[in-house]
């Protein structure tokens, strides 16, 4: 039974973590070595770990998989079932067809598979405050998300979840479905798929966009539990959420701490940074009910230290020109597939 992963990221390697000691992963397909700068978030070079975890890695080039030679190499492996954690483009079809018994792809949303389809559905989930999210293993075909369901789960989602935990806990739930979908008989070592059940996905299809880094702008005019909730969606190892002072100098923001109880901040103007931080520490920033304690921080390189200062002012963008933007570039790309409602009603609500 030769089952292989194909992943570019992070979590790919925290999926292999979870499963390989009831799982033969027999190889990895991974993109080549890319610079520092490449702007997928969580992307890292599998080679050292495969090699430090006795797993055949196998680089491409193509990002598509449209590539002759990344076809050519792959077409030579025998895959019976292939485990897709963390490509975020389509999967060809010439490699769904390349798979004796199927390919498994990974995919949930705070609205569920169907509803919540297409891509950033954990971002989506932390920006709109949502408390539940699921999470599905499915048989890949040619479209988005839209193959036959294995399993389901749903975990909560916390107040101090960010990103990245949501990340693993997502990962942690799809492990053991895996293992429990595709573990073998200990004494024959043939995996029985006798009450393999596939769902079919049955409902009306909304779709989640595409964020890109510049969609991580702060609006300040936002309350403060919003602005923390879009900050710990784009925590790393995405981008992270941002804001430009007034002096064109860009802060990334990585944490924060919503401060309720602030009605003596009445008549500072929105963004305006209220405390001075020592030697790099915490300060205030006013919202459009209180404020927030920006608590993890850092500004472009190349800029000199002391700008961060009382008095300096955050810039806003417009949160709801914004989501506007996603969902026009969406639409460009994917003129049929609407997009979930709950996200035009959450932008809508902040409508100036």
């Amino acid at each position: 039974m030769g089952i292989y992963v194909l992943s570019t990221v992070t979590i790919g390697i925290d999926l292999i973590d979870i499963i390989k000691r009831r799982i033969k992963i027999d190889g990895v397909i991974g993109l080549s070595e890319r610079s520092p700068g490449d702007s997928i978030s969580g992307y890292i070079y599998k080679e050292k770990y495969c090699k430090e975890n006795n797993i055949n890695f196998f680089p491409v080039n193509s990002y598509s998989l449209l590539d002759k030679y990344d076809r050519e190499k792959i077409s030579k492996l025998d895959i019976d079932i292939l485990i897709v954690a963390g490509w975020g483009r389509l999967i060809p079809d010439w490699l769904i067809k390349k798979c004796k018994l199927f390919p498994i792809g990974i995919h949930g949303s705070a609205y569920g598979m169907i509803a919540g389809r297409g891509r950033s559905p954990e971002n989506w989930a932390l920006i709109l405050g949502e408390k539940k999210f699921s999470i599905s293993i499915f048989k890949i075909d040619s479209g988005i998300d839209s193959g036959g369901i294995f399993d389901t789960r749903d975990f909560d989602i916390t107040e101090l979840d960010d990103i990245a935990s949501v990340r693993y806990n997502m990962i942690s739930n799809v492990g053991q479905m895996l293992i429990s979908l595709l573990s073998n008989d200990q004494l024959t070592g043939v995996i029985k798929f006798e009450n393999m059940q596939i769902q079919r996905q049955i409902g009306v299809p909304y779709y989640l966009p595409k964020r890109a880094p510049e969609d991580g702008e702060i609006d300040w005019r936002r309350t403060s539990k919003e602005i923390y909730n879009f900050i710990r969606a784009l925590a790393k190892p995405y981008p992270g959420a941002y804001s430009v002072l007034d002096n064109d100098v860009k802060l990334v923001i990585w944490d924060a701490i919503p401060i309720e109880n602030s009605s003596h901040l009445d008549g500072y103007k929105y963004g305006e940074i209220l405390t001075t931080p020592v030697q790099g520490g915490p300060f205030l920033v006013r919202t459009e009910n209180s404020g927030l304690m920006i608590t993890h921080y850092e500004i472009n390189l190349g800029v000199e230290g002391g700008v961060i200062k009382k008095g300096c002012i955050l810039k806003s963008v417009d949160f709801y020109e914004q989501c506007k933007s996603i969902f026009e570039r969406h639409y460009q790309q994917y003129p049929n597939d609407t997009v979930q409602p709950k996200l035009i009603d959450y932008a809508e609500h902040h409508r100036n």
